[in-house]
């Protein structure tokens, strides 16, 4: 017997390998399955089994050691659509498979989420049931006919709501029609730490038909949810980007909360972004003989330019909603008249400390956003006029400040937000002995001026480095809930999706950071970041925003204060336009990377060549795409951020409004690398379609 075994493996989409006599009855297709090589055993999943292979020499096949599962742990639909995505994203099967299946073991019996209760919720208010009749009552499109709408067979909806305006109850009106007539959803949100709020609001309404998906859960507790909706014992997943991927049986709608958020897109050697997933999945129905429709539910206050571009071409269909759902205005919004550069100063301007002890005496609470990890950016050396640099990648170290409990050799070290790299912080430049100087504010910063302004309050912090505790985030949430916190700083990470009812003011400490980021997004990131921010505050008593900024006049900025998406939007596309960047295009990017600078770009001298022959022969594409380059090709040329984790990188960024072309261009210059690799040894090549980072 020999088994097709799809590998966890960067350069190989399946082998075959030979199952020993005693692993024959237990052995099925689409189960994990260890095989022995070398002195290692790698870990694959069962693609396909062949039973008669008495005429094929086995004698050099890999042999599967064990099973490992005794049950399938994924189903045919996810199989198909591995290839789907893979074809899509040129990347391998064996990527996408993987990246459908959390890591665990064994199956553990689960805590019970409780039998569905009787919730009183709001009604839904005019504008809310508008829109939920509209998608509702969207036509269901036999896919075996015809008949196509606005994406193939699936309805999209871009419901913009500004901050506050209940999508979340339209959200829950919508799951509850679709698991009445039997059918599955999947429930997306952008951030683990928003999985609590969610989990207590949907708990009581959906008990046990809901699983929750996500990489914050211990392992066994993910893989048994997985396998839950795997058997059909729960027909709703809640979770981050991979549980696109979700077997739930007759998958129906699909909701993708913050729609715009750039955690919906893979980073790994999949890049997949879940928005196309989640379309594929539902236009690829063989059969929908039910009532309700296909929908594909976009939702956000700053949706992303094409989902809007989109929107307004009718391609997707638009819902808006303009009033929040507990009648509170939007924030007033303050712009202080300046923001002090020197390092020095207080990083909390005395507009923004006069407005906190206004609304902390009336016993509200109080959010303040710094976008920026650690306690100083940089250690700059005067003399020698540069930065402490990481060694293993071109980034400045960061200074973080940490307590007795980090497990730190000392209390202040140099960090790389990029490879985890960190040192012991010294005084003295390594190279000519002066002092350093500790330049730029993190938000760790911001724990010194509340200890100055605020000693008497209570205040937490909620970035990257402080919420890698298990439960953290869920713990500050819930505190937050129950006033037991007065002040919450944080990074971009408290700016989305929390509803907390006591917060009444919210600052932005440096609205400039990212506007001057080399990438055609910075503007729209910051935009977006801002007014989610902003709807943090004031959501049911009247609120304010302090944003801090040097650049009040930039557009984003500007727009942002008023909460003017439109405006942003108008000036956004046309600059898009004008350079020919998304929506007017598409991307594809390749980043060639390897940790020998001569390989890398002795190979990239070549790939050069290579792009001159096929721009000028034409040849290598197949008539149907007309034998069209795409319409620009820019590099290989040095990213960006140069150097990541001891490795080099050379990208390029193909434009066209054809996707074929780029998927084209993507395949030869896939191919040509295949037949260079050996050559080349270490070099790897990672192909993203619509890049969301350009770095």
């Amino acid at each position: 017997m020999i088994a097709g075994v799809y590998i966890n493996s960067y350069y190989r989409e399946s082998i075959d390998c030979f199952v020993p006599e005693n692993l024959r009855s237990k052995i099925g297709i689409f189960q994990r399955v260890y095989i022995k090589k070398g002195p290692e055993k790698i870990i694959g999943i069962v693609g396909s089994i062949a039973e008669n292979t008495m005429s094929r020499d086995t004698s050099n096949l890999l042999r599967i050691t064990h099973v490992v599962d005794r049950d399938p742990v994924i189903n045919q639909e996810q199989f198909e659509l591995s290839l789907r995505v893979a074809e899509h994203y040129l990347c391998t099967r064996s990527d996408v498979i993987f990246s459908m299946i959390p890591s665990g073991k064994r199956e553990k019996i689960t805590h019970s989420l409780g039998e569905i209760t009787s919730v009183p919720l709001p009604v839904l208010n005019e504008d809310q049931n508008r829109i939920f009749q509209k998608i509702i009552q969207m036509p269901a499109h036999n896919t075996s006919s015809a008949v196509t709408d606005n994406l193939g067979k699936v309805n999209v909806h871009l419901i913009h709501g500004i901050t506050g305006s209940g999508k979340t109850r339209i959200y829950i009106e919508l799951i509850r029609e679709y698991l009445k007539k039997q059918l599955g959803v999947i429930f997306l949100i952008p951030e683990i730490a928003l999985s609590y709020q969610f989990l207590e609001t949907f708990k009581p309404v959906f008990g046990d038909q809901m699983a929750i998906l996500h990489s914050g859960l211990s392992r066994s507790f993910r893989f048994s949810e997985y396998k839950r909706v795997l058997k059909d014992q729960a027909r709703l997943v809640i979770g981050t980007r991979s549980a696109v991927f979700a077997p739930v049986k007759d998958l129906g709608l699909v909701i993708i909360d913050e729609e715009h958020d750039s955690s919906f897109k893979e980073h790994t050697s999949t890049k997949y972004h879940a928005k196309w997933v989640a379309s594929d999945r539902l236009r690829h129905k063989t059969s929908w003989p039910f009532k309700l429709s296909l929908s594909l539910v976009l939702g956000s206050a700053t949706p992303a330019i094409e989902s809007m571009y989109y929107a307004q071409k009718n391609i997707f269909m638009l819902h808006e909603l303009k009033k929040r759902a507990t009648g509170q205005l939007l924030p007033q919004i303050y712009i202080p008249l300046h923001m002090p550069a020197d390092d020095g100063a207080d990083v909390l301007s005395p507009f923004l400390v006069r407005k906190m002890e206004e609304h902390l005496k009336r016993g509200n609470q109080v959010i303040l956003i710094l976008n920026r990890r650690g306690y100083n950016n940089c250690a700059f050396c005067n003399v020698c006029e540069q930065n402490v640099m990481c060694p293993h990648c071109s980034v400045s170290l960061t200074y973080h400040r940490l307590d007795s409990n980090s497990g730190s050799d000392g209390k202040n070290v140099l960090k790389c937000h990029l490879c985890g790299y960190h040192e012991s912080y010294r005084t003295l430049c390594k190279e000519c002995g002066t002092k350093l100087k500790l330049l730029g504010k993190g938000i760790q910063k911001v724990e010194d001026a509340l200890e100055f302004h605020f000693p008497k309050y209570v205040y937490a912090r909620m970035d990257q480095d402080s919420v890698s505790a298990k439960g953290y985030a869920e713990d500050i949430i819930s505190a937050m809930i129950t006033r037991k916190i007065d002040i919450l700083i944080g990074t971009q990470m408290i700016a989305k999706g929390f509803d907390l009812p006591g917060v009444t003011l919210v600052g932005l400490l440096n609205t400039d950071i990212g506007l001057s980021l080399p990438d055609f997004r910075a503007s729209e990131r910051v935009f977006q970041l801002l007014v989610q921010a902003t709807g943090r505050a004031g959501r049911h008593s009247a609120g304010e925003v302090v944003m801090q900024t040097m650049q009040p006049g930039h557009y984003a900025v500007s727009a942002a204060s008023e909460s003017d998406y439109k405006t942003f939007y108008e000036r956004e596309l046309k600059l898009r336009h004008k350079m020919n960047y998304p929506p007017f295009c598409r991307l594809l990017r390749i980043v060639f990377r390897s940790k020998n600078e001569d390989t890398l770009w002795h190979f990239v001298n070549r790939l050069k060549m290579h792009i001159q022959e096929i721009s000028s022969e034409n040849s290598l594409f197949d008539r149907q795409t007309n034998k069209n380059l795409p319409s620009e090709i820019l590099g290989p040329i040095e990213a960006s951020l140069y150097k990541i984790n001891n490795e080099f990188r050379v990208h390029i960024l193909v434009k066209d409004q054809s996707i074929e072309h780029l998927k084209d261009f993507g395949k030869n210059i896939k191919n040509y690398y295949t037949s260079q690799r050996r050559k080349f040894e270490g070099l790897i090549a990672d192909f993203d379609l619509d890049p969301l980072d350009v770095l």
